[in-house]
């Protein structure tokens, strides 16, 4: 009975060691990019633009969080091959931006678009290849896309075309991609690239024959570094929804109407990597348990040890303990 708290001692320190360990191994959401990414701070880090007959609002009528969102609006035009809309966008710069990148936000199109009606979010990628030099690279989401890819996608060197089939229209729209796996994608491996600006914009276009004003809502806007680091606290989840079509397109999307969305990576796109902390998080266990054991056998070296014999009362003879008559006199004890 004496050795359970000792027990309970060992079992308490293996576990906050081992608690330790998983701790540093936890990936964090990595270093948020964008600047009121909820426009909640007015047009604070945004542009705003017109293609004429269009323009871009805040509005406090339909957020999908906080008090505002931002709406797009584009007019139909009456001439054909023209097209009116417009649209804002905000310009990161750093001259060791990565690649590893994961781009996010909510959508809600007032239209199912093809053709007639863009809804698009866009990356322009400033990158610089340690052989190849710098390049301008742009990737185009289109949202809420109705049908097959369109014959156009993917003809110019320096675009990548997706099409988001899966966006509801009147309903708000959750999509989380990885830059990096859209980029290699469309240009190959990306290993030797590195970033020194990124453009954010959200558009809405309209073309002829339209005959109705389209809008579009966008709210929560996020571009996050994809990282592991020894302070993380929780996990991050993203939702990945693959749909392959000629021109190859990746499609990520996570469709919401009640302001949720329950997101997973597969195990495949995110292997096990062993981290240093979790390395040291191993020694420190086995040092505290050899500890704990060292401690464990000291302390029994100390007791002291229980004789199994005893005297007689008579004439002092040994005799076993459980004896109830001496050997040597016959005396009863």
């Amino acid at each position: 009975m004496k050795s359970r708290p000792l027990i309970l001692l060992t079992a308490f320190c293996l576990f906050a060691v081992l608690g330790v360990s998983m701790h540093y191994a936890q990936p964090s959401s990595g270093i948020e990019l964008v600047v009121n990414g909820g426009f909640e701070n007015g047009w604070e880090g945004w542009e705003k633009y017109s293609l004429d007959r269009g323009y871009a609002s805040l509005d406090p009528v339909d957020p999908y969080d906080g008090q505002y969102s931002l709406a797009i609006q584009g007019s139909p035009t009456p001439q054909a091959g023209t097209k009116y809309g417009s649209g804002v966008h905000q310009t990161i710069e750093n001259s060791n931006l990565p690649l590893d990148l994961d781009f996010a936000f909510w959508v809600k199109p007032w239209f199912s678009g093809r053709g007639i009606v863009e809804i698009k979010a866009m990356l322009t990628l400033h990158v610089s290849h340690q052989t190849a030099g710098a390049r301008v690279l742009k990737i185009l989401y289109y949202v809420a896309w109705l049908g097959e890819v369109e014959s156009w996608a993917n003809i110019r060197e320096d675009e990548a075309d997706y099409f988001i089939q899966h966006g509801t229209p009147f309903s708000w729209n959750y999509f989380e991609t990885s830059v990096k796996d859209d980029f290699e994608e469309r240009w190959g491996d990306a290993s030797g690239y590195s970033l020194t600006e990124i453009v954010i914009t959200f558009e809405i276009v309209v073309g002829y024959p339209a005959t109705n004003t389209e809008y579009a809502n966008w709210d929560e806007v996020s571009l996050t570094t994809v990282q592991m680091t020894s302070t993380g606290t929780g996990t991050t989840s993203i939702t990945t929804t693959h749909v392959t079509s000629t021109p190859t397109t990746r499609i990520t999307t996570a469709s919401a109407t009640t302001g949720t969305a329950t997101t997973t990576r597969s195990t495949e796109e995110n292997p096990l990597v062993i981290r240093p902390e979790i390395t040291a998080g191993a020694i420190v266990l086995i040092l505290v348990a050899a500890i704990v054991a060292l401690l464990a056998l000291r302390r029994r070296r100390q007791r002291a040890p229980q004789t199994s014999t005893r005297y007689c009362m008579n004439c002092g003879a040994t005799m076993p303990l459980t004896a109830k008559y001496c050997p040597k006199c016959g005396s009863s004890q």
